[in-house]
């Protein structure tokens, strides 16, 4: 089941969010056999258009330790234009491609110092 959650990021600055899978009931879902995890960026939900970011396992995400659920994105500076663009995450384990999380991804402008 695909859960939605907005994410908001402040242009020009990096991206760095950790998210935890758990079931309905709260517990840790183990990701032992992970083999890809895909973040997308895009104008419309599932690269209907081409992903304008996109970040796959080793390339700005890590899973540091798959039986604590957690994945680890951490981007370089966003600099797309300050606007809602919608994402989605999904993960390949034992061979099975699920998308877990979407929503959208909204860049707020810059801050004057």
């Amino acid at each position: 089941m695909t859960q939605d959650k907005n994410l908001r990021v402040v242009k020009n600055d990096n991206f760095v969010v950790d998210f935890q899978f758990v079931d309905i009931d709260d517990n840790v879902i183990d990701l032992t056999g992970i083999t890809d995890v895909e973040f997308n960026v895009a104008d419309d939900y599932g690269l209907v258009d081409p992903a304008l970011l996109s970040f796959s396992l080793g390339d700005g995400i890590s899973v540091p330790d798959p039986t604590d659920g957690t994945i680890k994105v951490s981007t370089p500076q966003i600099t797309l234009d300050a606007r809602q663009y919608k994402y989605d995450l999904s993960t390949t384990i034992n061979s099975v491609k699920i998308t877990w999380l979407r929503g959208f991804f909204t860049v707020l402008p810059e801050v004057a110092p």
